[in-house]
């Protein structure tokens, strides 16, 4: 699944692909029994987010392996704004291209 989006003057280009290879590390320890259900019935999934930004003529690429997204169509794009926006991954991309133009040159938390 591939669209692009612009945030903050931001062009972000996503593709989020369904990852059959991916394991999580711990043999599945931080999932819940109740996730592994629904892996097991083919209802949740793997996912690889690879996100290329960009903003006046800079680019970035990030990549976000192992989410752990609904199989429906519509349950997992609904997934993927929450992921983005609620869980800070746009703000963390903002965060990222205003350090890279600020003169301090130093990430939001170390300031």
């Amino acid at each position: 699944m591939e669209f692009e989006i612009e945030i903050e003057g931001i062009q972000l280009k996503l593709n989020l692909v369904k990852d059959d290879l991916f394991s999580p590390c711990g043999k599945s320890q931080q999932i819940t029994k109740k996730c592994q259900k629904l892996l097991r019935s083919k209802a949740l999934a793997f996912y690889t987010l690879s996100i290329l930004a960009s903003k006046e003529g800079t680019n970035m690429e990030f990549l976000l392996p192992g989410l752990l997204l609904s199989t429906q169509r519509e349950e997992r794009i609904e997934e993927l704004e929450i992921l983005l926006e609620e869980e800070g991954k746009v703000e963390a991309i903002y965060d990222r291209f205003q350090t890279l133009n600020s003169d301090k040159q130093t990430p939001p938390w170390a300031q």
